[in-house]
């Protein structure tokens, strides 16, 4: 048959991760050279994921469901550990913002979402997962502001 008949498979739009089932976060090879040893990546597909599930040993996986443990990542992040920093930039924990919106106090916020907002490809690139701390620090601070 002629190649121009036959479809290619399309992508998946979720991988999930092979050990929680949570939905992977694509990163590239760069950010996997980053973050782990070097020897660590040799059996990972191209294409890999960040697995974002809290209590998930799993720290990348690829669509093979071969995994990498989350403890062999340079750089820890919330919520793996949890009493990792949220942003790696400032070192702003979860404990830190959830004083601050208990206090009613978003100064440390306001500074760490200015930062995310003047540089993300900074922050995306010293992260595991390539995202930028900004949604998450805005969410955690609202969720215990005036409790």
């Amino acid at each position: 048959m002629n190649k121009a008949f036959v479809r290619e498979p399309d992508e998946p739009d979720d991988v999930r991760c092979p050990d929680c089932g949570a939905i992977g976060r694509p990163v590239s090879r760069a950010t996997l050279e980053r973050q782990l040893p070097s020897d660590a990546t040799v059996d990972l597909h191209h294409a890999a994921f960040y697995c974002p599930g809290r209590l998930c040993p799993v720290g990348y996986f690829d669509a093979f469901a071969r995994t990498i443990p989350v403890e062999l990542i340079r750089q820890p992040i919330h919520p793996k550990p949890i009493d990792a920093p949220i942003c790696l930039c400032t070192g702003l924990t979860d404990e830190q913002i959830t004083a601050d919106a208990q206090a009613a106090d978003p100064t440390r916020v306001r500074a760490v979402l200015e930062r995310c907002r003047d540089h993300p490809e900074q922050c995306a690139a010293r992260t595991p997962d390539e995202q930028t701390c900004e949604a998450q620090v805005q969410q955690l601070y609202l969720k215990h502001l005036n409790r």
